[in-house]
């Protein structure tokens, strides 16, 4: 539980001290900030913010864009205690129970972690890995609630709402 969640956070941390411009730097890498826009299949055109233009050419690029953790637009979220998935990975211990909203590859990877720190997960969205078919998704719905008892909503969230100072209750639609 609380011991894995702290080792999470320390690996987090090591990974992102890796990451940050001065860990690249050290490591040798260039970061070349901007936009960018492929001219040909070896030649990608970076655009920083003041307007200035560098071509960076190669035989393969790697596109890794990344992500930020947003609040999806739920009624009722803003003004409900929850976490982005980088919370998640920051918390001092597991709580009880969890909803996790969006059944794609981070939040079925989200809800399996809790689940198997002790957590009532209950995983909500339309199907489990919209984007990887309907065999892969049902796949794994169906492993994660028979070897990690993730329960599995199929719906969305429409409003949430704290109910007591410790409890909170999602209303899903079909």
């Amino acid at each position: 539980g609380a011991g894995a969640l702290e080792h999470v956070g320390k690996v987090v941390a090591h990974v992102k001290g890796n990451e940050s411009p001065d860990g690249l730097a050290s490591a040798g890498i260039e970061l070349v900030w901007g936009t960018a826009t492929f001219e040909s299949p070896t030649s990608l055109l970076v655009t920083g913010r003041g307007g200035n233009t560098t071509t960076i050419s190669a035989k393969k690029f790697i596109v890794c864009t990344g992500s930020v953790p947003s609040t999806p637009s739920i009624r009722g979220i803003r003004s409900t205690p929850h976490w982005t998935h980088t919370d998640a990975l920051f918390a001092d211990s597991p709580p009880k129970s969890l909803i996790v909203v969006g059944a794609g590859p981070l939040g079925c990877e989200m809800a399996q972690a809790y689940a198997d720190m002790g957590t009532n997960v209950t995983l909500v969205g339309p199907s489990v890995l919209p984007r990887e078919g309907d065999a892969a998704g049902e796949a794994l719905r169906e492993a994660l609630e028979t070897r990690n008892g993730v329960r599995f909503v199929r719906g969305r969230v429409r409003e949430v709402f704290k109910k007591m100072p410790c409890e909170v209750t999602a209303l899903v639609e079909p």
